[in-house]
């Protein structure tokens, strides 16, 4: 294959269409919740085509030489819509930064990665650190949009595109990120987040079709996107609070109200502004494990993702009511409990006291041992069985000792079940 410069490669390659199954998955997104942000001022993203033309002199400068993958397997999933766009568009995006002196960024999926606050479906990383929000929908169950600006603006806040747009915007904010990609593989649009007086801003460009050459082919409208957010991705969370419905009903906006030290053991509504997410700590099946500030303390949240793995709240609840049942060993063998909060109807956190690292098996010593084991056998005093007991979910500082925590299958247990589980922990320390 012959070189080209990159210009020449982006302005005249289409994407291959998606193979699409003869039975799709539904016409449901997967946005179950209804969020509910600060977004106030939403318009077209005017400025976008004068990046793009502004970049075909750089893009003229590099060769390329890349022939777009074309995998045969039938789509019906939004999970396979995923996978296609991997082999189809973000492997050669990844190519074209390279060709352009920019190596090492890679669109990939959050699994593994600690540092995303909820679940996105894809992010662009430079190492570890994500810099570029990316949310999927379905070709089939999202629809084409030709002003979607206005169709924001005149829906209802359960509709699909305000839903889609909320959850987008709501992880660019969480994530400190400038720019954000909603797109369905065939229809993509390409976010910028700003700040206004009234609330939340957000531009939007696009759409810009998998198949088409004008007014951009989706392949040069990305390559500047990326090259926009590598020069400047980081974008501060809000300083405002939650704009009120559109219908002005009760129910429809998030209760800010400040409840009493301590917090209670039920789901509350908090303003975002309480919350800052510092550092990504862990990523576990249910979620992110963060450290950050709530309210001015320092303090661990474990996240839940509503729009995307409410069925985790159940595992999140469980461990609320354990909190609750065992508040005389806040403190003492579990850390305390801070608040179990909700931040813009997306996101559903255990707020915790932070208690230190996890225990590494590389670093485990016979007192920390004794020390692990007598926090569970304090635990099984109680009644109580741990459920997941290793040494990954207990923490330790030199000022608090060891913790246990993550109690998502925490339940009474028998003395032969809290004997079993000591065995567990001791032979995990092998």
């Amino acid at each position: 294959m012959s070189s080209q410069t990159v210009l020449h490669f982006v302005q005249n390659a289409v994407l291959p269409a998606i193979p699409r199954h003869a039975q799709f998955s539904g016409t449901s997104t997967t946005t179950p919740a209804y969020p509910r942000t600060d977004l106030n001022v939403i318009e077209e993203w005017v400025d976008f085509p004068k990046a793009v033309l502004a970049d075909r002199a750089t893009l003229s400068k590099s060769l390329f030489q890349k022939a777009i993958f074309t995998p045969e397997t039938p789509v019906s999933t939004e999970a396979n819509v995923h996978a296609f766009a991997d082999c189809t568009l973000h492997q050669t995006l990844t190519s074209i930064l390279g060709a352009l002196g920019k190596p090492g960024y890679k669109i990939v999926d959050i699994g593994g990665n600690k540092s995303v606050v909820a679940d996105p479906d894809r992010i662009l990383i430079h190492g570890e650190k994500p810099i570029l929000t990316m949310e999927f929908k379905t070709p089939w169950a999202f629809p084409k949009q030709r002003g979607i600006v206005w169709t924001y603006q005149d829906s209802q806040p359960t509709s699909k595109v305000r839903r889609a747009i909320n959850q987008i915007y709501g992880y660019m904010t969480f994530n400190q990120h400038r720019y954000g990609v909603l797109t369905t593989y065939e229809e993509t649009y390409f976010l910028q987040r700003q700040w206004s007086e009234a609330g939340g801003r957000l531009q939007i460009a696009g759409p810009f079709s998998y198949n088409k050459r004008t007014p951009f082919t989706v392949l040069e409208a990305y390559t500047t996107l990326l090259l926009l957010c590598i020069d400047k991705w980081f974008y501060a969370s809000p300083t405002t609070s939650p704009a009120p419905s559109r219908s002005g009903s009760a129910s429809a906006s998030p209760s800010t109200s400040r409840p009493s030290t301590p917090m209670p053991y039920t789901l509350t509504d908090v303003d975002i502004r309480d919350v800052t997410f510092i550092k990504g700590r862990d990523r576990s099946r249910a979620g992110a494990v963060v450290g950050g500030t709530f309210r001015g303390e320092n303090v661990i949240f474990k996240i839940v993702d509503d729009t995307k793995n409410s069925q985790f709240a159940t595992e999140l609840d469980n461990e609320v009511d354990h909190y609750r049942a065992l508040a005389h060993l806040q403190g003492r063998i579990i850390p305390r409990f801070l608040g179990y909060i909700r931040v813009w109807n997306m996101l559903r956190i255990l707020v915790l006291e932070d208690c230190g690292l996890p225990v590494k098996k590389s670093g485990l010593t016979g007192q920390l041992m004794d020390e692990c084991l007598a926090c569970l056998r304090t635990l099984h005093q109680c009644g109580i069985i741990h459920g997941d007991v290793h040494m990954g979910n207990f923490v330790h500082s030199p000022f608090s000792g060891v913790r246990v925590l993550d109690f998502g299958f925490a339940r009474p247990g028998t003395a032969a079940e809290m004997e079993e589980e000591l065995n567990e922990l001791t032979r995990d320390e092998e």
